[in-house]
C-alpha cells in the first residue's frame, strides 16, 4: 500500500518539493537500475516511499531513459507524485533539473534533489534537512560525513532561476560556489554510496543485508 503522510504536514509553515531524479541511462550496470532490487522492492519504489513518508510536497518523479518501463512500477503511487518526462536526458543531469524546477509553482519555497540510484537513504535525513531549513534559511544544504558532501541536496527557491538555466551533467552543484554550500553533519557514511556499476550495487546490498 502507498505511504500514509504525516497528519502534520497542512501545518507547517513552509512547503518544499521533493525531486526524485530518475531519467538516466544506466549506460554502466547490467540492466534498468531503477528496477534493480533492493529491500525486496525497485530502487525507484524505495525512494518514492522515502519521500512520501516525509513532509515533502510535491514530489516530482522526472523520467528520461526507459521511462516507459518504470512507469507501470510507479502506478500505485500515481495519486501522489507527479511523474514528468525528460525528453532532453542525453544532456545530463541538468536537463532533468531543468524539467523538474519547470514543474515547481510558485508555492514551493525549497525543493530536495534525490537520486533514484540511492535506495538506501532514509526518511530520517530528510526531515532532518527540512528541519534545519525552516530554522535557518539557507540557500543551499546538504549533509556532510567529516569533509565528505553527501544527498540528497536541498535548494531554496532562490536558486531556481539558475537551477532553470544549468547546462551538462554537473546539476546543482555548479551553484554552490555563488550560493554558499551550509553543511548538516551527519554520521552514516553509507549515505555517499551510489551504484554506477555492478560491483557498486553487490556492495550496497552486501552491507544492508
Amino acid at each position: 500500500m502507498p505511504s500514509i503522510r504525516p497528519k502534520n504536514e497542512t501545518a507547517r509553515k513552509t512547503s518544499i518539493a521533493g525531486i526524485i531524479l530518475a531519467a538516466g541511462e544506466s549506460s554502466r550496470f547490467t540492466q534498468i537500475k531503477q528496477l534493480a532490487e533492493f529491500r525486496g522492492k525497485t530502487f525507484i519504489e524505495n525512494v518514492v516511499e522515502t519521500a512520501l513518508n516525509s513532509v515533502l510536497s510535491p514530489i516530482i518523479v522526472v523520467l528520461g531513459a526507459n521511462a516507459e518501463e518504470i512507469k507501470p512500477v510507479l502506478i500505485r503511487f500515481q495519486n501522489q507524485i507527479q511523474m514528468v518526462d525528460n525528453l532532453d536526458w542525453k544532456n545530463g543531469q541538468s536537463s532533468s533539473i531543468r524539467v523538474a524546477v519547470n514543474a515547481l509553482d510558485n508555492k514551493c519555497d525549497a525543493a530536495i534533489f534525490l537520486l533514484s540510484d540511492q535506495p538506501q537513504v532514509e526518511t530520517k535525513l530528510i526531515t532532518s534537512l527540512i528541519n534545519y531549513y525552516e530554522f535557518n534559511k539557507p540557500s543551499i544544504l546538504a549533509p556532510f560525513i567529516g569533509e565528505k558532501r553527501g544527498n540528497p541536496v536541498l535548494f531554496d527557491k532562490i536558486c531556481f532561476n539558475q537551477l532553470h538555466h544549468l547546462q551538462g551533467d554537473k546539476g546543482g552543484r555548479a551553484l554552490f560556489n555563488e550560493f554558499g554550500l551550509t553543511r548538516l553533519k551527519w554520521e552514516d557514511e553509507n549515505i555517499l554510496l551510489d551504484v554506477d556499476s555492478p560491483e557498486d550495487y553487490l556492495n550496497l546490498k552486501e552491507k544492508y543485508e
